[in-house]
């Protein structure tokens, strides 16, 4: 399950393919129906009618879709026309074949295919196939740095992460350790100058998860990169 908002439900109504279908989970009152309706009456010119069941403890209470026999002008439940099955990688291939570029949202509609874990080491997978990785950025910062410039927030939090995945696994080898930290600030003011402070905010915070602990002892060894990241961590306090 996926956590979106209001716009991000525009989003997700727009761009899910239409053989695809949408689960939406949402306390009661909150105007999940209106939406949808709106959706549908506004952009697809498709009249929506929300019918409500009740509140039921059990979803086994409702097993199917509702519809409406035409033959008998009764209402009768059906089940959907594509139900999850083993084969959601092939949803994800038909989905990501009609976009160039994938962005935020849809990231999460594919966590919505296969899982919030499978969706970010997917993420991870194009992004190290395609760009600048770890051992690149801290090993030789001035011959791949040009690539920074060509990458957007979401890049940098990609590669945030696995830089500290790699320095919390001890792949940095002890001999270049010292100039892998001096290229992590260059990194870090880079992205200062950049203007680019939400990716420096998502490094400050996620050197603080516990998970990262290796990592925050190698960075801890440089009095440099402390200085520079405690301006940012008092301002997460804050």
């Amino acid at each position: 399950m996926i956590r979106i908002d209001a716009r991000e439900l525009y989003q997700v109504l727009e761009l899910t393919p239409p053989e695809q279908n949408i689960l939406l989970v949402g306390k009661h009152g909150i105007g999940k129906s209106e939406i949808i309706s709106h959706f549908y009456r506004q952009r697809q010119k498709l009249p929506v009618i929300p019918f409500f069941l009740g509140q039921m403890s059990d979803p086994g209470d409702l097993i199917g879709l509702l519809h409406k026999d035409e033959k008998t002008g009764r209402s009768v439940f059906l089940p959907p026309y594509w139900w999850p099955d083993r084969r959601a990688w092939v949803k994800v291939a038909d989905f990501v074949r009609n976009h160039k570029q994938l962005e935020e949202i849809h990231f999460k509609l594919i966590a919505g295919m296969v899982g919030t874990r499978a969706s970010l080491a997917f993420r991870q997978s194009l992004a190290t196939q395609r760009g600048l990785g770890p051992e690149q950025l801290l090993l030789q910062y001035s011959k791949h740095s040009k690539q920074l410039k060509d990458m957007e927030i979401q890049d940098f939090a990609s590669l945030n992460e696995r830089v500290l995945l790699w320095l919390n696994s001890g792949h940095c080898p002890e001999k270049k350790a010292d100039n892998a930290r001096k290229n992590l600030l260059k990194y870090l003011q880079y992205l200062q100058k950049a203007k680019q402070q939400e990716a420096i905010a998502h490094f400050s915070s996620l050197v603080q998860v516990p998970k990262f602990s290796d990592a925050m002892g190698f960075i801890a060894e440089s009095m440099d990169l402390i200085d520079f990241l405690s301006e940012y961590l008092e301002a997460i306090e804050v």
